[in-house]
């Protein structure tokens, strides 16, 4: 019996998913050589293992976030129903699990626990049966764990699905707080509970996606509020995990990185590729769009130590013949320097998007006076730097709202001020809730000045301004909006968790970034 299962979770948590299905059904002991002290039902174990199998290929190739067109019902409602099956199957194995009740909940809202009915000694401790029959323990403490790796697979389906969300039409503006708080839990209450000999790599495969996750979440949080050292130093982690993550499976499993590739074709920057795991990939995206956009939030903190020239294009000369397809500027460089600029500099050669040269290119095509990025303390102490050695109070009035980004004048020309801060007052809620295609105009008559506004983050937003009577509805400056705002809430990266596997029915549209 070990003799098979060994090599299945080998191959499973190698992700060589069909040698995992042909090891079942090319080696399925026969009733003789069964060790008469195993109470389990071996078939029945080994359908639980193929089904285990087939979910596992359909949540690391990540087909199940496409499988629905619907936003009311998850598109992961499948896979999620095909884990409850699997947890329900596994209970019959063990006498003392049958029958308990199952919670099931397609709509994966986040924070839900799926507790699934398993008593609570078995989620804190090995079994206590049979402690004379070492090789019952060994089976039974098997399938209980598994039925709590199976449990983290649905809560990690959650946390996709409200990405999903957040890529798929409106795109509203979403905070990411409460996906935060339920990855928290997730080591103390699954994770350190997995021990069995032959889940180890499945173990470090599963912590290794929390880990970062829960540090590209964190990442995200901390670069929308304006905190500098956090932000890179969780970059740091998360680009950390995964090359150790990927330093786990053999060579032959992990392909070099192209350089043809782009994020529209899932390019996971410098981490490199691995094929057989679309979950690795996705995270590679999601911290190669992190770092893009760290560059562009830090733009003063990164300038001031002479940095932001060695890792983004300098705003003034941008360079107009690398637009690539996603419609912003490829960049590349290198440089040193120490500390927390260190470090991003190591992150930097990640980097997929130049925000602040497509913004220079914006600015020269449509004739914008400026381009501004603006933070809100809303009471919070700011820094222009990124740090300070010294407590300080909040900025009030119209430092309250600093331009973390300005082009071409640095500082932006305060005099628009007060009306900005007016505008984005009153139409805090529409800004909050709108699509990410929408933006708020004004035109001032006394100043003779048009504006267009659009929130980035829920404490972030960004304005053109143009001296002189723009429409409305002008169509260059609202689909420039629109693609810098998709991209800055992460609506492509999160898209292509839904478009995977997808045809292309239509062919794409042409960025008016390029």
């Amino acid at each position: 019996m070990k003799e098979i299962l060994t090599p299945f979770f080998a191959a499973l948590s190698s992700l060589s998913f069909a040698q995992a299905g042909q090891i079942l059904t090319s080696r399925t002991p026969s009733p003789p050589t069964l060790s008469i002290h195993i109470p389990l039902s071996i078939p029945k174990l080994f359908a639980c293992l193929n089904l285990l199998c087939v979910a596992e290929t359909s949540y690391h190739r990540r087909t199940h976030l496409s499988s629905s067109k619907s936003t009311s019902v998850a598109p992961s409602s499948t896979l999620f129903s095909s884990y409850t099956t699997l947890i329900n199957e596994l209970k019959q194995l063990i006498p003392s699990l049958d029958g308990k009740s199952t919670v099931v909940s397609t709509s994966l809202p986040l924070g839900r626990r799926s507790s699934m009915g398993l008593p609570h000694k078995y989620q804190a401790s090995p079994p206590n049966t049979h402690d004379d029959d070492e090789e019952t323990v060994y089976y039974e403490t098997l399938v209980q764990q598994l039925i709590l790796f199976v449990q983290l697979r649905m809560e990690l389906l959650s946390v996709y699905h409200f990405f999903v969300l957040i890529g798929t039409p409106p795109s509203k503006i979403s905070t990411y707080d409460k996906v935060l708080a339920a990855l928290d839990t997730l080591a103390k209450k699954f994770i350190e509970k997995i021990s069995h000999t032959l889940l180890q790599q499945m173990k470090v495969n599963i912590s290794s996606e929390v880990n970062a996750l829960h540090s590209l979440v964190s990442a995200q949080i901390s670069i929308s509020r304006q905190h500098f050292k956090d932000s890179v130093l969780l970059l740091f982690s998360a680009s950390n995990t995964l090359k150790q993550w990927k330093s786990t499976h053999t060579p032959s499993q992990v392909l070099s990185p192209s350089s043809s590739q782009s994020l529209s074709n899932l390019s996971s920057g410098s981490i490199g590729l691995w094929p057989e795991n679309g979950v690795y990939q996705f995270l590679g995206i999601f911290l190669s769009a992190l770092i893009a956009k760290s560059a562009l939030y830090f733009y003063y903190p990164l300038k001031e130590r002479n940095f932001l020239s060695a890792v983004v294009s300098p705003p003034s000369t941008p360079n107009y013949s690398q637009t690539s397809s996603s419609g912003l500027l490829n960049i590349g460089g290198s440089g040193s320097d120490s500390g927390s600029f260190g470090v991003f500099h190591s992150l930097g050669r990640n980097i997929e998007t130049d925000y602040i040269a497509a913004i220079a290119l914006f600015v020269h095509k449509s004739g914008a006076s400026n381009f501004s990025v603006v933070f809100e303390c809303k009471g919070s102490p700011f820094s222009k730097l990124g740090y300070s050695c010294i407590s300080s109070d909040p900025p009030t009035g119209i430092n309250s709202f600093p331009a973390i980004f300005s082009f071409p004048k640095e500082p932006p020309i305060l005099e628009h001020w007060p009306t900005l801060i007016s505008l984005v007052m009153q139409n805090d809620e529409e800004l909050s809730t709108q699509p990410v295609s929408e933006c708020v105009y004004f035109y001032d008559t006394k100043l003779d000045t048009s504006y267009f506004i659009n929130r980035s983050d829920p404490d972030v937003f960004m304005v053109a301004i143009f001296k002189e009577k723009k429409k409305s509805a002008d169509g260059q400056i609202r689909d420039f909006m629109s693609s810098i705002s998709r991209a800055l809430r992460n609506v492509d990266i999160f898209s292509l968790l839904k478009n995977k596997g997808k045809k292309k029915k239509k062919k794409k549209k042409k960025s008016t970034l390029r």
